[in-house]
């Protein structure tokens, strides 16, 4: 057996601890009385639930909500809009070929995916408005720099990699900062922001077509350049939710209260004085050094920094030990905890990881070495330790797009499914190690952690989340082909330049409705997002084989229709199946993967689709090749339910068998996810 395997068994009880959160109430913080057959809240449940901060589900969120709105239909307007403008003109302009110069957008299309969990580590260290704003400043930077371009070489890093790298930060800080502020409402608030996307595409190609032909196009670029900037106004709304002082108070309050009850006797009112930390803070650190000198609150990443404590190497003394046992113990997370603090609409979802990362509050190491009888200092690191716990990439379901509300349904997760007789706790030596990582941590650290953690390839170990990686890559390559290339056969049929680019328009409006009508179904139980993805990859599948027998406008118009359908339920899509395939608890990890392969594959279609109307001077070929690759990844998808079954029953009846050696957990049990359950 494994040496850490009481820690996975462990991890697998608080993996699938998760209850609904309430939907209604005050957002005070005072925990409703216990029924009967529950255990007491402890203090360390207690601080969880005083450190999390309350999402307001509406008030400043719904302007943070339009300001995503707009920065979509910019940034998503642009990037699937410009191509079919500036494709034939920039050939003409660089004596290049139409493969080469679609390389250019190839590009920007697979830095904005792979920047995705750069940006999201950039995002837990230094928060979305700073990276938001330096996106939409980079994006803008490098269309003004496409002005002098010489060649096609040049567009590719400015155009391609400078834009590219800033609207992957802007999106992604999109998503980011609506979960920050909505739980409840997250669907509704979701669903206005990113059908910023379909307007863009719906208002932008006519708009570019008007452009070319009345300006050059190093005129259309500053023009463009201007537009994009307006993002600044976006991403500048987008406010960091900050702990309030009655939430600052209770939790300093709680870690009073939490030191006391280990070193009583020190301290006359629990507020002016705890003179135990005197006893080993001299071994550590000399007691000139005080707060200010040691204690850094960075306004930039909300992150604790000691200076003096990262080159001293703590002495094991009596008083780090009996917090550490204090913290261990009273640390621990049960089934009813969501029931006892229903006003707050904890979810369940983020309490297993707090669990832990409670007992490090970076403020661990500082409690026991500042003098604790100024009461602004430890506020000071209550404060800190708020900000610390509500760092973006710290909630499990930071990048879900739906109603946190909806998870249960989503994942199958139901009440009692884990026994609720003994609580799960923390190891001593868990907290211990923690504490001393937090010692050394700064924000360089926290970036590290945070793409590791969007960027996990044990995931891949997974059967049915290898699978749907397989499907979402297969049909990310013939995405962006018909939005290139399908004005330009529109055009060799005849039809005006006008016309052809409206039919871009045509996919923008049906996408925003179908993304509305998929957000409203996937809200629904019993509703199955695996089977809707399926659907839709077949219809964006046999529609593009289609395309080149439709030789009417109308005909045209209605694959424009199928194809914007399609389109916007498999964006709509795309997260729930993730939700089911790993569970919440690695949710963010799988983001991040698809983000990887899916800029790996938007790379591939275009050129390939380029290259090949080169060779045979049609986009015939193109279009039933990109169109078999969509239909192949629903043909891929079909089994992904009954994968996931078999990989339940196999995993769990390893789970069983684990369970059964260590007897910390009941037999016959069910869980949320095969990649969620064990690591392997």
């Amino acid at each position: 057996m494994p040496s850490d395997l009481p820690t996975r068994i462990r991890s697998i009880s608080q993996s699938i601890d998760m209850q609904e959160a309430s939907n209604g109430g005050s957002k005070k913080s005072t925990p409703e009385r216990p029924d009967a057959n529950m255990p007491p809240v402890t203090k360390g449940e207690q601080l969880i639930a005083d450190a999390l901060i309350a999402r307001a589900d509406g008030g400043w969120g719904w302007v943070v909500v339009m300001a995503v709105f707009v920065s979509s239909v910019i940034f998503d307007g642009i990037l699937l809009s410009a191509g079919q403008a500036f494709i034939p003109i920039w050939t003409k302009y660089f004596m290049s070929t139409p493969s080469s110069v679609s390389l250019v957008f190839s590009l920007q299309n697979m830095f904005y995916s792979l920047t995705g969990p750069i940006s999201g580590a950039f995002v837990n260290a230094f928060g979305c408005r700073i990276v938001g704003l330096a996106g939409s400043a980079l994006a803008g930077l490098g269309f003004i720099l496409s002005v002098f371009a010489t060649s096609v070489e040049f567009l590719c890093f400015t155009y391609g990699v400078m834009a590219g790298v800033g609207f992957g930060a802007m999106y992604l800080c999109g998503i980011i900062i609506i979960s920050e502020y909505f739980e409840t409402k997250r669907s509704l608030a979701t669903g206005i922001a990113v059908c910023g996307s379909g307007v863009g595409s719906f208002v932008f190609p006519p708009i570019f077509t008007l452009l070319v032909e009345n300006y050059s196009w190093q005129q259309v670029m500053l023009i463009i350049a201007g537009v994009e900037l307006h993002c600044l106004v976006c991403a500048a709304l987008f406010r960091a939710v900050t702990p309030e002082k009655k939430q600052v108070e209770k939790v300093e309050e709680t870690l009073v209260s939490m030191l006391q009850s280990e070193f009583p006797g020190n301290s006359t009112d629990g507020k002016e004085s705890l003179s135990f930390v005197k006893r080993g803070a001299s071994e550590v650190i000399p007691p000139s050094h005080k707060l200010s000198q040691t204690l850094s609150i960075d306004g930039r990443s909300d992150s604790v920094i000691s200076d003096t404590a990262s080159n001293v190497v703590p002495q094991e003394d009596h008083a780090r030990r009996r917090f550490v046992r204090a913290l261990s113990q009273t640390a621990s997370v049960r089934s009813s905890f969501a029931r006892r603090f229903p006003v707050r609409q904890l979810s369940m979802v983020v309490v297993s990881r707090f669990s832990v990362i409670c007992v490090s509050i970076p403020s661990v190491y500082d409690l026991r070495n500042v003098e604790m009888n100024k009461r602004q200092e430890l506020r000071k690191i209550s404060y800190a330790s708020i900000q610390s716990f509500n760092r973006p990439l710290q909630r499990l379901d930071a990048l879900y797009q739906g109603s946190v509300k909806n998870i249960n349904a989503k994942t199958g997760i139901t009440e009692g499914t884990i026994s609720t007789a003994a609580p799960v706790t923390v190891d001593r030596e868990d907290v211990k190690s923690i504490v001393c990582m937090e010692k050394t941590h700064t924000w360089r650290q926290s970036i590290k952690q945070a793409v590791e953690q969007l960027i996990d390839f044990k995931l891949l170990r997974s059967p049915s989340f290898l699978l749907f990686v397989s499907a979402c890559f297969l049909a990310s390559v013939g995405f962006n082909v018909p939005y290139l290339y399908l004005p330009r056969q529109a055009e060799m049929l005849g039809n005006s330049v006008e016309l052809s680019s409206l039919l871009l328009s045509i996919i923008g409006i049906v996408n925003t409705i179908a993304r509305v009508v998929c957000g409203w179904m996937a809200d629904r139980p019993e509703v199955d997002c695996i089977v809707i993805f399926n659907c839709a990859n077949f219809v964006t599948g046999i529609s593009t084989m289609l395309l080149p027998h439709f030789i009417t406008y109308p005909l045209l118009s209605v694959y424009c229709c199928l194809f914007g359908a399609g389109i916007g339920a498999l964006m709509s899509m795309r997260s729930l199946v993730t939700l089911k395939l790993v569970g919440i608890g690695r949710l963010t990890s799988a983001f991040g993967l698809l983000l990887l392969f899916n800029g790996i594959a938007v790379f591939l279609g275009p050129p390939m689709a380029a290259a090949l109307f080169e060779s045979t001077g049609t986009y015939q070929l193109s279009f039933y090749i990109s169109g078999g690759l969509m239909t192949v990844a629903g043909a891929a998808g079909l089994g992904l339910n009954k994968l996931l079954l078999w990989e339940q029953s196999r995993q769990g009846k390893k789970c069983e068998e684990l369970v059964g050696v260590h007897g910390t957990m009941e037999k016959n049990k069910t869980f949320s996810s095969p990649a969620e359950q064990l690591k392997i």
